[in-house]
């Protein structure tokens, strides 16, 4: 302990410093092993951040800090998963300190509930994610019904086919756009909205839009695969890359 203070005190950069416990020592227990990687690389995919102990306890925590840190919700594994997570989300600097690492009696002594204490970290980590895959799963079904409505619509005086898919497509994808940047707004991320918001919103959408035509057919020229299968394959990885730079980049404002 003495240790991580010291370099916190002496390092002039104001970031959140964790004592971080190195799992791939051979006197790991392998629920110990298994839990914190599993743990780390879901968290690294969710908040784009690569910590190797996400669950260390011991923590020196700048004053600059204290603010927001006592406004997080939860005890325990839940708090301190939630301190990580405002500081990823907010672009806050984790510095993790190697410690030594020692377990007594194979790790039989923690007060860590593989379960219980599993669902809390989890629920956490994956409760805003959750609700950012509702919300892009709303929007498809907008997507889809607004496509359907305006097709039949144009169908009555527009005779070119090909020209009726092009105008209902750009108008569903417009307008299930703005219902998705509402929602992500107001559900998902619960922010309130700031200069700027709405344009870098429809600039990431208009490059998902392109990046997912772009690779869908790139990757069919090569792997001659079912499309749609395909289609859902690369919209499920730009969607995680997405959930991380709404999350951190464009929702980043106050919340509501």
């Amino acid at each position: 302990m003495k240790n991580i203070a010291n370099i916190a005190l002496s390092n002039n950069q104001k970031a959140l410093y964790l004592g971080s416990r190195d799992f791939d020592k051979y006197n790991v227990p392998f629920k110990s092993f298994f839990g914190n990687k599993l743990t780390s690389f879901v968290y690294r995919v969710l908040y784009s951040d690569n910590l190797k102990d996400t669950q260390t306890g011991l923590r020196a925590i700048p004053f600059e800090f204290l603010k927001d840190f006592l406004d997080l919700y939860g005890e325990r594994f839940e708090y301190e998963i939630n301190m990580l997570i405002n500081c990823s989300i907010n672009n806050k600097n984790i510095i993790e300190i190697p410690i030594q690492t020692v377990y007594f009696y194979d790790n039989k002594e923690t007060h860590f509930n593989p379960f219980l204490d599993s669902y809390k970290i989890y629920k956490v980590m994956l409760k805003t994610f959750i609700k950012f895959t509702l919300s892009s799963l709303l929007s498809f079904l907008v997507d889809v019904g607004i496509f359907t409505l305006f097709f039949k619509s144009f169908s009555k005086f527009i005779y070119s086919s090909t020209l009726t898919i092009w105008i209902s497509t750009f108008l569903s994808r417009v307008l299930s756009g703005v219902f998705n940047y509402t929602i992500n707004k107001n559900f998902v991320f619960n922010k309130v909205s700031r200069e700027g918001m709405f344009k870098e919103y429809a600039i990431l959408w208009f490059i998902q839009l392109v990046l997912s035509g772009f690779l869908v057919t790139f990757v069919y020229s090569k792997i001659p695969f079912n499309p749609a299968l395909i289609k859902i394959l690369v919209d499920t990885l730009i969607s995680i890359v997405s959930f991380n730079i709404q999350n951190k980049y464009i929702f980043n404002g106050e919340e509501k």
